[in-house]
Protein backbone atom coordinates (compact mmCIF):
# COMPACT_ATOMS: atom_id res chain seq x y z
CA UNK A 1 0.00 0.00 0.00
CA UNK A 2 1.25 3.49 -0.64
CA UNK A 3 1.39 5.80 2.56
CA UNK A 4 1.38 8.27 0.23
CA UNK A 5 -2.27 7.95 -0.75
CA UNK A 6 -4.57 10.60 0.60
CA UNK A 7 -7.14 7.99 1.10
CA UNK A 8 -4.91 6.60 3.89
CA UNK A 9 -3.54 9.40 5.85
CA UNK A 10 -5.85 10.23 9.21
CA UNK A 11 -7.25 13.99 8.94
CA UNK A 12 -6.89 16.36 11.60
CA UNK A 13 -4.66 13.20 13.39
CA UNK A 14 -7.55 11.03 13.62
CA UNK A 15 -9.79 9.00 11.30
CA UNK A 16 -12.69 10.18 10.85
CA UNK A 17 -15.93 8.03 10.93
CA UNK A 18 -19.62 8.60 10.37
CA UNK A 19 -21.71 9.60 13.23
CA UNK A 20 -24.03 6.71 14.69
CA UNK A 21 -27.05 6.23 13.16
CA UNK A 22 -30.47 6.28 14.75
CA UNK A 23 -31.95 2.56 13.49
CA UNK A 24 -35.14 1.16 14.66
CA UNK A 25 -34.86 -1.97 16.32
CA UNK A 26 -38.12 -2.23 18.05
CA UNK A 27 -38.80 -5.12 15.63
CA UNK A 28 -35.57 -6.72 16.97
CA UNK A 29 -35.44 -8.78 20.67
CA UNK A 30 -34.66 -6.45 22.59
CA UNK A 31 -31.23 -5.99 24.36
CA UNK A 32 -29.61 -3.37 27.25
CA UNK A 33 -29.05 -0.29 25.30
CA UNK A 34 -25.51 0.75 25.90
CA UNK A 35 -22.01 -0.18 24.85
CA UNK A 36 -20.56 -2.78 26.54
CA UNK A 37 -18.78 -2.68 30.30
CA UNK A 38 -21.53 0.67 30.61
CA UNK A 39 -21.26 1.17 34.61
CA UNK A 40 -24.51 2.21 35.67
CA UNK A 41 -25.57 5.14 38.07
CA UNK A 42 -25.27 4.67 41.49
CA UNK A 43 -26.03 6.46 44.83
CA UNK A 44 -23.95 5.96 47.70
CA UNK A 45 -24.50 7.16 51.79
CA UNK A 46 -21.04 7.24 53.71
CA UNK A 47 -21.56 7.66 57.57
CA UNK A 48 -18.31 9.88 59.13
CA UNK A 49 -15.85 12.17 57.28
CA UNK A 50 -12.86 11.44 59.78
CA UNK A 51 -9.80 9.00 58.14
CA UNK A 52 -12.32 6.18 56.76
CA UNK A 53 -14.93 8.50 55.24
CA UNK A 54 -12.86 10.72 53.15
CA UNK A 55 -10.08 7.77 52.15
CA UNK A 56 -13.55 6.47 51.17
CA UNK A 57 -14.51 9.80 49.08
CA UNK A 58 -11.14 9.79 47.18
CA UNK A 59 -11.17 6.34 46.15
CA UNK A 60 -14.26 6.66 44.63
CA UNK A 61 -13.57 10.24 42.90
CA UNK A 62 -10.50 7.75 41.48
CA UNK A 63 -12.03 4.79 40.83
CA UNK A 64 -15.97 4.96 40.16
CA UNK A 65 -17.81 6.66 36.69
CA UNK A 66 -21.29 7.98 37.22
CA UNK A 67 -21.59 8.11 41.29
CA UNK A 68 -23.77 10.17 43.95
CA UNK A 69 -21.91 10.48 47.32
CA UNK A 70 -23.12 12.03 50.40
CA UNK A 71 -21.11 12.10 53.66
CA UNK A 72 -23.50 12.98 56.87
CA UNK A 73 -21.30 13.63 59.87
CA UNK A 74 -22.37 15.12 63.21
CA UNK A 75 -19.88 16.78 64.23
CA UNK A 76 -19.13 20.44 63.15
CA UNK A 77 -16.09 19.55 61.41
CA UNK A 78 -14.37 16.86 59.51
CA UNK A 79 -11.84 14.78 61.23
CA UNK A 80 -13.69 12.08 63.33
CA UNK A 81 -11.79 10.90 66.23
CA UNK A 82 -9.34 13.62 65.74
CA UNK A 83 -11.97 16.62 65.74
CA UNK A 84 -13.55 14.95 69.13
CA UNK A 85 -10.38 14.34 71.26
CA UNK A 86 -9.38 17.55 72.45
CA UNK A 87 -8.55 16.55 75.69
CA UNK A 88 -5.09 17.90 77.02
CA UNK A 89 -1.53 16.14 75.66
CA UNK A 90 -4.10 14.44 73.14
CA UNK A 91 -1.56 12.78 70.31
CA UNK A 92 -0.82 10.41 67.68
CA UNK A 93 0.70 7.58 69.34
CA UNK A 94 2.32 5.96 66.11
CA UNK A 95 4.99 7.99 63.89
CA UNK A 96 3.47 10.58 62.77
CA UNK A 97 4.90 9.93 59.09
CA UNK A 98 3.17 6.16 58.89
CA UNK A 99 -0.14 7.95 60.17
CA UNK A 100 -1.33 9.42 56.91
CA UNK A 101 -2.99 8.50 53.19
CA UNK A 102 0.28 7.39 51.33
CA UNK A 103 -1.49 9.53 48.20
CA UNK A 104 -0.83 12.67 50.33
CA UNK A 105 1.81 13.04 51.89
CA UNK A 106 2.39 15.40 55.51
CA UNK A 107 6.30 16.02 55.65
CA UNK A 108 6.24 18.69 57.87
CA UNK A 109 4.90 17.60 61.39
CA UNK A 110 6.57 19.14 64.05
CA UNK A 111 6.97 16.47 66.33
CA UNK A 112 7.63 12.39 65.89
CA UNK A 113 4.44 12.05 67.42
CA UNK A 114 2.03 14.54 66.19
CA UNK A 115 -0.27 16.58 68.54
CA UNK A 116 -4.10 15.91 67.84
CA UNK A 117 -4.64 19.16 66.47
CA UNK A 118 -2.24 18.73 63.62
CA UNK A 119 -3.46 15.54 62.55
CA UNK A 120 -7.26 16.83 62.45
CA UNK A 121 -5.58 19.93 60.57
CA UNK A 122 -4.47 17.19 58.44
CA UNK A 123 -7.36 16.09 57.48
CA UNK A 124 -8.85 19.26 56.80
CA UNK A 125 -6.38 19.94 54.51
CA UNK A 126 -6.96 16.39 52.82
CA UNK A 127 -10.58 16.79 52.29
CA UNK A 128 -10.29 20.76 50.94
CA UNK A 129 -7.00 19.34 48.30
CA UNK A 130 -9.20 16.88 47.36
CA UNK A 131 -12.65 18.76 46.89
CA UNK A 132 -14.52 16.38 49.14
CA UNK A 133 -16.56 18.84 51.20
CA UNK A 134 -18.54 18.65 47.89
CA UNK A 135 -20.08 15.45 49.06
CA UNK A 136 -20.06 16.32 53.50
CA UNK A 137 -23.02 17.02 55.53
CA UNK A 138 -22.00 18.34 58.80
CA UNK A 139 -24.23 18.07 61.34
CA UNK A 140 -26.17 15.38 59.96
CA UNK A 141 -26.50 12.18 62.42
CA UNK A 142 -27.90 9.06 60.92
CA UNK A 143 -30.94 7.41 62.81
CA UNK A 144 -30.79 4.26 60.82
CA UNK A 145 -30.51 2.50 57.43
CA UNK A 146 -33.11 0.39 56.26
CA UNK A 147 -32.74 -2.75 52.85
CA UNK A 148 -35.89 -3.01 50.66
CA UNK A 149 -35.38 -5.54 49.43
CA UNK A 150 -37.66 -5.58 46.80
CA UNK A 151 -36.17 -1.96 45.30
CA UNK A 152 -32.59 -3.19 45.60
CA UNK A 153 -31.76 -0.22 47.65
CA UNK A 154 -31.53 1.22 51.30
CA UNK A 155 -33.49 4.14 53.17
CA UNK A 156 -31.15 6.19 55.19
CA UNK A 157 -33.00 8.33 57.87
CA UNK A 158 -31.47 11.42 58.70
CA UNK A 159 -31.86 14.48 61.01
CA UNK A 160 -30.32 17.43 60.61
CA UNK A 161 -29.01 18.74 63.79
CA UNK A 162 -28.97 22.67 62.90
CA UNK A 163 -32.57 22.44 61.89
CA UNK A 164 -34.39 19.33 63.53
CA UNK A 165 -35.65 18.32 60.72
CA UNK A 166 -35.71 14.47 59.73
CA UNK A 167 -35.69 13.19 56.11
CA UNK A 168 -34.92 9.78 54.62
CA UNK A 169 -31.90 9.57 51.51
CA UNK A 170 -32.53 6.58 49.27
CA UNK A 171 -29.51 4.61 47.97
CA UNK A 172 -27.52 1.86 46.64
CA UNK A 173 -24.79 1.46 48.51
CA UNK A 174 -24.54 2.76 52.20
CA UNK A 175 -20.48 2.95 53.63
CA UNK A 176 -20.32 2.95 57.60
CA UNK A 177 -17.24 4.82 58.33
CA UNK A 178 -17.68 5.27 62.15
CA UNK A 179 -14.59 3.50 63.15
CA UNK A 180 -14.46 2.27 66.45
CA UNK A 181 -13.57 5.11 68.62
CA UNK A 182 -16.79 6.98 67.78
CA UNK A 183 -18.73 6.41 71.14
CA UNK A 184 -17.51 7.97 74.41
CA UNK A 185 -17.49 4.65 77.08
CA UNK A 186 -18.64 6.33 80.49
CA UNK A 187 -17.53 4.29 83.72
CA UNK A 188 -20.03 2.28 85.15
CA UNK A 189 -20.14 3.89 88.39
CA UNK A 190 -23.00 4.00 90.51
CA UNK A 191 -24.01 7.56 91.56
CA UNK A 192 -22.28 10.01 89.02
CA UNK A 193 -25.18 12.07 89.36
CA UNK A 194 -24.56 13.17 92.86
CA UNK A 195 -21.12 14.26 92.06
CA UNK A 196 -21.43 18.14 92.51
CA UNK A 197 -17.65 19.40 90.67
CA UNK A 198 -16.86 19.15 86.97
CA UNK A 199 -17.54 15.95 85.10
CA UNK A 200 -15.15 15.32 82.07
CA UNK A 201 -14.69 12.67 79.45
CA UNK A 202 -11.86 12.64 77.57
CA UNK A 203 -13.49 11.97 74.53
CA UNK A 204 -15.65 15.03 74.64
CA UNK A 205 -13.51 17.52 76.62
CA UNK A 206 -12.39 20.55 74.40
CA UNK A 207 -8.99 21.56 76.66
CA UNK A 208 -8.32 24.64 74.97
CA UNK A 209 -11.93 25.74 75.22
CA UNK A 210 -12.18 24.89 79.06
CA UNK A 211 -8.91 26.49 79.67
CA UNK A 212 -9.71 29.44 78.46
CA UNK A 213 -13.13 30.03 80.79
CA UNK A 214 -12.30 33.25 82.98
CA UNK A 215 -10.20 32.47 86.09
CA UNK A 216 -9.70 29.31 85.14
CA UNK A 217 -6.18 28.12 86.75
CA UNK A 218 -5.15 24.56 87.84
CA UNK A 219 -2.76 25.20 89.91
CA UNK A 220 -5.38 25.33 92.67
CA UNK A 221 -7.27 21.94 91.60
CA UNK A 222 -7.46 18.66 92.86
CA UNK A 223 -8.13 16.62 89.72
CA UNK A 224 -8.98 12.43 89.48
CA UNK A 225 -8.52 11.00 86.67
CA UNK A 226 -10.27 7.46 86.06
CA UNK A 227 -8.76 5.01 83.62
CA UNK A 228 -5.32 3.54 82.66
CA UNK A 229 -5.53 3.39 79.26
CA UNK A 230 -4.13 5.09 76.24
CA UNK A 231 -5.63 8.42 77.01
CA UNK A 232 -4.96 8.97 80.39
CA UNK A 233 -1.52 7.98 79.93
CA UNK A 234 -1.47 11.02 77.68
CA UNK A 235 -4.05 13.25 79.88
CA UNK A 236 -1.85 12.34 83.56
CA UNK A 237 1.26 14.20 82.46
CA UNK A 238 0.03 17.13 81.23
CA UNK A 239 -2.10 17.74 84.84
CA UNK A 240 0.65 16.50 86.94
CA UNK A 241 2.64 19.50 85.89
CA UNK A 242 -0.18 22.10 86.35
CA UNK A 243 -2.58 20.82 88.99
CA UNK A 244 -2.47 20.88 92.72
CA UNK A 245 -2.97 17.34 92.78
CA UNK A 246 -3.37 14.37 90.86
CA UNK A 247 -5.01 11.00 91.70
CA UNK A 248 -4.99 8.55 89.02
CA UNK A 249 -7.57 5.39 89.00
CA UNK A 250 -6.60 2.20 87.31
CA UNK A 251 -6.99 -1.00 87.60
CA UNK A 252 -5.90 -2.64 84.76
CA UNK A 253 -2.37 -3.79 84.50
CA UNK A 254 -0.56 -2.35 81.48
CA UNK A 255 2.80 -3.36 79.84
CA UNK A 256 4.12 0.40 78.80
CA UNK A 257 6.46 0.54 75.46
CA UNK A 258 8.84 2.66 75.02
CA UNK A 259 6.95 3.54 71.70
CA UNK A 260 5.90 2.48 68.37
CA UNK A 261 8.42 2.78 65.69
CA UNK A 262 11.09 3.38 68.57
CA UNK A 263 13.84 1.79 66.46
CA UNK A 264 13.64 5.34 64.43
CA UNK A 265 12.91 7.33 67.62
CA UNK A 266 16.46 5.84 69.37
CA UNK A 267 17.99 6.96 65.84
CA UNK A 268 17.14 10.49 66.45
CA UNK A 269 17.93 10.25 70.37
CA UNK A 270 20.27 7.82 71.09
CA UNK A 271 19.89 8.82 74.77
CA UNK A 272 16.20 8.13 74.20
CA UNK A 273 15.25 4.84 75.75
CA UNK A 274 11.74 5.82 77.68
CA UNK A 275 10.39 6.44 74.35
CA UNK A 276 10.09 10.40 74.58
CA UNK A 277 8.54 12.22 72.19
CA UNK A 278 11.00 14.22 69.36
CA UNK A 279 10.05 17.58 67.98
CA UNK A 280 11.56 18.06 64.78
CA UNK A 281 14.24 21.06 63.58
CA UNK A 282 13.81 23.38 60.74
CA UNK A 283 16.45 21.66 59.07
CA UNK A 284 15.06 18.11 59.27
CA UNK A 285 11.38 19.21 57.84
CA UNK A 286 13.57 20.68 55.13
CA UNK A 287 15.35 17.70 54.39
CA UNK A 288 11.98 15.76 54.56
CA UNK A 289 10.39 17.62 51.50
CA UNK A 290 12.50 16.35 49.27
CA UNK A 291 10.84 13.03 48.62
CA UNK A 292 13.86 10.27 48.17
CA UNK A 293 14.59 11.56 51.88
CA UNK A 294 10.83 11.39 53.19
CA UNK A 295 9.86 8.47 51.54
CA UNK A 296 13.27 6.01 52.46
CA UNK A 297 12.56 7.82 56.06
CA UNK A 298 8.49 6.41 55.89
CA UNK A 299 9.20 2.73 54.64
CA UNK A 300 11.87 2.28 57.75
CA UNK A 301 9.36 3.52 60.34
CA UNK A 302 6.41 0.87 58.51
CA UNK A 303 9.34 -1.84 58.72
CA UNK A 304 9.86 -1.02 62.14
CA UNK A 305 5.83 -1.23 62.71
CA UNK A 306 5.76 -4.84 60.83
CA UNK A 307 8.10 -6.32 62.54
CA UNK A 308 6.50 -6.85 65.73
CA UNK A 309 4.15 -9.16 64.11
CA UNK A 310 6.08 -12.28 65.36
CA UNK A 311 5.81 -10.80 68.88
CA UNK A 312 1.83 -11.53 68.96
CA UNK A 313 2.37 -15.48 68.62
CA UNK A 314 2.90 -17.91 71.51
CA UNK A 315 5.65 -19.56 72.27
CA UNK A 316 8.07 -16.96 70.23
CA UNK A 317 11.57 -16.37 71.99
CA UNK A 318 10.57 -12.57 71.50
CA UNK A 319 8.46 -12.97 74.38
CA UNK A 320 10.84 -13.75 76.82
CA UNK A 321 13.07 -10.66 75.36
CA UNK A 322 10.52 -7.99 75.29
CA UNK A 323 9.03 -8.90 79.01
CA UNK A 324 12.79 -8.52 80.53
CA UNK A 325 13.08 -5.28 78.21
CA UNK A 326 9.65 -4.05 79.06
CA UNK A 327 10.09 -4.60 83.09
CA UNK A 328 13.67 -3.51 83.12
CA UNK A 329 12.36 -0.28 81.37
CA UNK A 330 9.17 0.67 83.58
CA UNK A 331 11.20 -0.78 86.88
CA UNK A 332 13.88 2.19 86.34
CA UNK A 333 11.03 4.83 86.02
CA UNK A 334 9.92 4.23 88.82
CA UNK A 335 12.78 4.29 91.24
CA UNK A 336 11.17 7.08 93.41
CA UNK A 337 8.07 4.89 94.11
CA UNK A 338 8.80 1.06 93.09
CA UNK A 339 4.95 0.25 94.11
CA UNK A 340 3.88 1.77 91.16
CA UNK A 341 5.87 -0.63 88.50
CA UNK A 342 4.68 -3.50 90.66
CA UNK A 343 0.72 -2.29 90.10
CA UNK A 344 0.97 -1.63 86.69
CA UNK A 345 3.23 -4.82 85.75
CA UNK A 346 1.48 -7.30 84.13
CA UNK A 347 1.33 -11.10 84.34
CA UNK A 348 0.35 -12.25 80.85
CA UNK A 349 2.27 -12.05 77.47
CA UNK A 350 3.49 -8.83 76.18
CA UNK A 351 0.80 -7.94 73.32
CA UNK A 352 -2.35 -9.71 74.95
CA UNK A 353 -3.63 -6.18 74.92
CA UNK A 354 -2.04 -3.35 72.79
CA UNK A 355 1.05 -1.92 73.99
CA UNK A 356 0.87 1.46 75.21
CA UNK A 357 3.33 3.92 74.29
CA UNK A 358 3.60 5.80 77.89
CA UNK A 359 6.36 8.50 77.88
CA UNK A 360 5.99 10.37 80.93
CA UNK A 361 3.07 8.51 82.50
CA UNK A 362 5.25 6.57 85.49
CA UNK A 363 7.35 9.25 86.43
CA UNK A 364 3.79 11.68 86.59
CA UNK A 365 2.72 8.91 88.78
CA UNK A 366 6.16 9.21 90.91
CA UNK A 367 5.40 13.20 91.78
CA UNK A 368 5.05 14.01 95.40
CA UNK A 369 1.57 15.75 93.76
CA UNK A 370 0.78 12.97 91.82
CA UNK A 371 -0.54 8.94 93.42
CA UNK A 372 -2.16 5.30 91.31
CA UNK A 373 -5.09 4.32 93.52
CA UNK A 374 -5.78 0.39 92.48
CA UNK A 375 -8.75 -0.25 94.84
CA UNK A 376 -11.94 -0.46 92.98
CA UNK A 377 -14.30 2.64 92.99
CA UNK A 378 -17.20 1.95 95.08
CA UNK A 379 -18.92 4.72 93.87
CA UNK A 380 -19.11 8.69 93.18
CA UNK A 381 -19.73 11.01 96.60
CA UNK A 382 -21.05 14.86 95.67
CA UNK A 383 -17.10 15.74 96.80
CA UNK A 384 -15.97 13.07 94.59
CA UNK A 385 -15.19 9.34 94.96
CA UNK A 386 -15.56 6.65 97.22
CA UNK A 387 -13.20 3.80 96.86
CA UNK A 388 -13.76 0.22 98.22
CA UNK A 389 -11.69 0.76 101.27
CA UNK A 390 -14.09 3.47 102.53
CA UNK A 391 -11.98 5.59 101.70
CA UNK A 392 -13.48 9.31 99.69
CA UNK A 393 -10.93 11.15 97.85
CA UNK A 394 -11.92 14.37 96.96
CA UNK A 395 -11.75 16.74 94.03
CA UNK A 396 -12.30 19.75 92.00
CA UNK A 397 -12.32 18.20 88.73
CA UNK A 398 -12.93 14.62 87.79
CA UNK A 399 -12.02 13.22 84.03
CA UNK A 400 -13.37 9.92 82.53
CA UNK A 401 -10.65 8.98 80.53
CA UNK A 402 -12.24 5.59 80.17
CA UNK A 403 -12.30 5.37 75.82
CA UNK A 404 -14.90 4.29 73.69
CA UNK A 405 -17.39 1.62 73.59
CA UNK A 406 -15.20 -1.09 70.83
CA UNK A 407 -17.77 -3.54 70.98
CA UNK A 408 -18.18 -2.98 67.26
CA UNK A 409 -22.12 -2.96 67.33
CA UNK A 410 -23.78 0.34 65.35
CA UNK A 411 -24.65 3.66 66.66
CA UNK A 412 -27.70 3.06 65.03
CA UNK A 413 -30.53 0.60 64.08
CA UNK A 414 -29.01 -0.74 60.48
CA UNK A 415 -32.57 -3.19 59.24
CA UNK A 416 -30.81 -5.98 56.70
CA UNK A 417 -31.95 -9.32 54.90
CA UNK A 418 -35.45 -10.41 56.76
CA UNK A 419 -35.52 -7.11 58.79
CA UNK A 420 -32.22 -8.08 60.89
CA UNK A 421 -31.20 -5.45 62.80
CA UNK A 422 -27.44 -5.98 63.26
CA UNK A 423 -27.33 -4.40 66.45
CA UNK A 424 -28.97 -7.30 67.85
CA UNK A 425 -27.16 -9.73 66.02
CA UNK A 426 -23.27 -7.73 66.89
CA UNK A 427 -24.33 -7.72 70.18
CA UNK A 428 -24.17 -11.08 70.90
CA UNK A 429 -21.16 -11.73 68.32
CA UNK A 430 -20.61 -9.91 65.41
CA UNK A 431 -19.67 -12.06 62.33
CA UNK A 432 -18.24 -10.26 59.22
CA UNK A 433 -16.27 -10.82 55.86
CA UNK A 434 -12.72 -9.73 55.40
CA UNK A 435 -13.93 -7.38 58.03
CA UNK A 436 -15.69 -5.89 55.65
CA UNK A 437 -19.10 -7.20 54.96
CA UNK A 438 -21.65 -8.99 56.67
CA UNK A 439 -24.17 -11.71 55.18
CA UNK A 440 -27.16 -9.67 56.23
CA UNK A 441 -26.03 -6.54 54.64
CA UNK A 442 -26.54 -6.30 51.18
CA UNK A 443 -24.59 -3.44 49.37
CA UNK A 444 -23.43 -2.57 52.93
CA UNK A 445 -19.56 -2.15 53.90
CA UNK A 446 -18.09 -1.19 57.43
CA UNK A 447 -14.53 0.60 57.57
CA UNK A 448 -12.47 -0.35 60.62
CA UNK A 449 -14.44 -1.65 62.45
CA UNK A 450 -14.65 -5.81 63.43
CA UNK A 451 -11.86 -7.27 62.64
CA UNK A 452 -10.33 -4.37 60.81
CA UNK A 453 -7.95 -3.40 63.50
CA UNK A 454 -4.27 -4.55 62.95
CA UNK A 455 -2.07 -5.91 65.90
CA UNK A 456 0.91 -4.66 63.93
CA UNK A 457 1.77 -2.64 60.72
CA UNK A 458 0.04 0.36 59.53
CA UNK A 459 -3.51 0.69 59.89
CA UNK A 460 -3.41 3.32 57.64
CA UNK A 461 -2.21 1.51 54.72
CA UNK A 462 -5.17 -1.37 55.55
CA UNK A 463 -8.14 1.39 55.59
CA UNK A 464 -6.87 2.32 52.13
CA UNK A 465 -6.64 -1.42 50.94
CA UNK A 466 -10.19 -1.48 51.80
CA UNK A 467 -11.32 1.35 50.29
CA UNK A 468 -9.81 -0.05 47.39
CA UNK A 469 -11.80 -2.95 47.41
CA UNK A 470 -14.83 -1.09 47.67
CA UNK A 471 -14.34 0.72 44.84
CA UNK A 472 -14.05 -2.03 42.82
CA UNK A 473 -16.78 -4.20 44.27
CA UNK A 474 -19.11 -0.97 43.92
CA UNK A 475 -17.95 -0.89 39.80
CA UNK A 476 -18.10 -4.58 39.75
CA UNK A 477 -22.06 -4.05 40.05
CA UNK A 478 -21.96 -1.01 37.82
CA UNK A 479 -20.28 -2.65 34.86
CA UNK A 480 -22.14 -6.39 34.92
CA UNK A 481 -25.78 -5.16 36.04
CA UNK A 482 -25.93 -6.43 39.61
CA UNK A 483 -28.12 -3.95 41.86
CA UNK A 484 -27.22 -6.11 44.93
CA UNK A 485 -24.30 -8.07 46.13
CA UNK A 486 -23.79 -9.83 49.99
CA UNK A 487 -20.81 -12.34 50.71
CA UNK A 488 -22.55 -15.98 51.05
CA UNK A 489 -23.19 -17.29 55.16
CA UNK A 490 -20.73 -19.86 54.09
CA UNK A 491 -18.51 -17.51 53.33
CA UNK A 492 -18.79 -15.93 56.74
CA UNK A 493 -18.59 -18.74 58.49
CA UNK A 494 -15.52 -19.57 57.22
CA UNK A 495 -13.91 -16.64 57.91
CA UNK A 496 -14.77 -16.93 61.61
CA UNK A 497 -13.63 -20.32 61.60
CA UNK A 498 -10.35 -19.18 60.33
CA UNK A 499 -10.01 -16.36 62.63
CA UNK A 500 -10.82 -18.75 65.51
CA UNK A 501 -8.23 -21.13 64.56
CA UNK A 502 -5.61 -18.04 63.85
CA UNK A 503 -6.29 -16.46 67.51
CA UNK A 504 -5.34 -20.07 69.15
CA UNK A 505 -2.13 -19.56 68.83
CA UNK A 506 -1.81 -15.57 69.09
CA UNK A 507 -1.07 -13.73 72.60
CA UNK A 508 -4.29 -12.28 71.88
CA UNK A 509 -5.91 -14.81 73.53
CA UNK A 510 -4.30 -15.63 76.44
CA UNK A 511 -5.76 -14.08 79.87
CA UNK A 512 -6.00 -10.68 79.68
CA UNK A 513 -8.23 -7.98 79.65
CA UNK A 514 -8.57 -5.95 76.54
CA UNK A 515 -10.62 -4.11 73.90
CA UNK A 516 -9.70 -6.91 71.23
CA UNK A 517 -11.90 -8.81 73.39
CA UNK A 518 -14.61 -6.09 73.99
CA UNK A 519 -12.88 -6.24 77.54
CA UNK A 520 -13.54 -9.33 78.48
CA UNK A 521 -10.64 -10.95 79.95
CA UNK A 522 -11.80 -14.91 79.19
CA UNK A 523 -13.63 -13.78 75.93
CA UNK A 524 -13.79 -17.09 73.70
CA UNK A 525 -13.60 -15.62 70.22
CA UNK A 526 -11.56 -12.25 69.14
CA UNK A 527 -13.32 -10.08 66.74
CA UNK A 528 -11.98 -6.75 66.89
CA UNK A 529 -8.57 -7.47 65.13
CA UNK A 530 -7.70 -9.05 61.93
CA UNK A 531 -6.13 -12.57 62.06
CA UNK A 532 -2.76 -12.15 61.11
CA UNK A 533 -0.27 -9.37 60.28
CA UNK A 534 -1.16 -6.04 59.15
CA UNK A 535 0.58 -6.47 56.03
CA UNK A 536 -1.31 -10.05 55.84
CA UNK A 537 -4.63 -7.84 55.46
CA UNK A 538 -2.98 -5.60 53.40
CA UNK A 539 -2.07 -8.62 50.50
CA UNK A 540 -5.60 -10.38 51.57
CA UNK A 541 -7.67 -7.30 50.30
CA UNK A 542 -5.46 -7.71 46.83
CA UNK A 543 -7.81 -9.90 44.96
CA UNK A 544 -11.49 -9.87 45.35
CA UNK A 545 -12.98 -13.49 45.67
CA UNK A 546 -15.86 -12.74 43.84
CA UNK A 547 -17.02 -16.55 44.21
CA UNK A 548 -17.54 -15.75 47.67
CA UNK A 549 -20.51 -13.34 46.91
CA UNK A 550 -24.21 -13.52 45.99
CA UNK A 551 -25.45 -11.56 43.53
CA UNK A 552 -29.08 -9.77 42.60
CA UNK A 553 -29.03 -8.43 38.96
CA UNK A 554 -30.62 -4.96 38.67
CA UNK A 555 -33.80 -5.05 36.22
CA UNK A 556 -32.32 -3.27 33.47
CA UNK A 557 -30.56 -7.05 32.75
CA UNK A 558 -32.88 -9.93 31.87
CA UNK A 559 -30.15 -12.81 31.96
CA UNK A 560 -26.58 -13.28 33.05
CA UNK A 561 -24.94 -11.68 29.34
CA UNK A 562 -27.39 -8.76 29.45
CA UNK A 563 -24.08 -6.57 30.53
CA UNK A 564 -22.81 -6.90 26.84
CA UNK A 565 -24.91 -4.00 25.81
CA UNK A 566 -26.46 -3.53 22.47
CA UNK A 567 -23.00 -4.63 20.72
CA UNK A 568 -21.19 -1.47 21.08
CA UNK A 569 -17.98 -0.20 22.85
CA UNK A 570 -17.66 2.52 25.36
CA UNK A 571 -17.53 6.02 23.63
CA UNK A 572 -13.88 6.98 22.68
CA UNK A 573 -12.53 3.66 22.15
CA UNK A 574 -11.07 3.30 18.73
CA UNK A 575 -8.40 1.78 16.59
CA UNK A 576 -5.87 4.21 17.83
CA UNK A 577 -6.48 4.14 21.61
CA UNK A 578 -6.83 0.46 21.62
CA UNK A 579 -3.63 -0.22 19.97
CA UNK A 580 -2.17 2.31 22.77
CA UNK A 581 -3.92 -0.13 25.38
CA UNK A 582 -2.51 -2.84 24.55
CA UNK A 583 0.90 -1.59 24.38
CA UNK A 584 0.27 -0.15 27.65
CA UNK A 585 -0.88 -3.87 28.87
CA UNK A 586 2.06 -5.84 27.55
CA UNK A 587 4.42 -2.96 28.12
CA UNK A 588 6.06 -4.85 31.44
CA UNK A 589 5.95 -7.93 29.76
CA UNK A 590 7.35 -7.76 26.43
CA UNK A 591 9.81 -5.93 24.65
CA UNK A 592 8.89 -3.50 21.34
CA UNK A 593 11.96 -2.51 18.67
Amino acid sequence: MDLTDATCVPTGGQFQHPAPAMIDFSWAPPLYEHPVHHRRPVRIAAVGAGFSGLCAAIHFQEGLEDFELTIYEKADDVGGVWNANRYPGVACDVPSHSYQFSFAENTQWSAYYAPGREIHQYLRNVASQYDLNKYIKLRHSVRSATWDIDQGQWTVEVEDLATGQVFTDTVDFVVYATGLLSKPLWPNIPDKEEYKGTLLHSGTWDAAEFESQLGFSWGDKRVGVIGAGASAVQIVPYLQKRAKEVINFGRSKVWLASGWGSKMLSALQPDNDDGRNYVFTEKQKELFKESHTYRAWRAEIERDLGSSHQLTLQGNPLQAVYKEKLTGLMTKKSLKKPEVAEALMPDFPVGCKRLTPGPGYIEALCEDNCDLVTTPIERFTPNGIMTADGVEHEFDIIVCATGYNVNGVPGFPIYGIGGVNIQDAWMKESRTYLGLFSAELPNHFHILTHQSAVGSGSQLVVLERQCQYMTKVIAKCQRDGYRSIVPKKSAVDDNMKYADDYFKRAVYSTNCKSWYKVGQAGAATIRSIWPGSGLHYYQALKHPRWEDFEYERANTHDHSMSWLGNGDSLPGIDGATVYHDMRSFYKSHVTFN
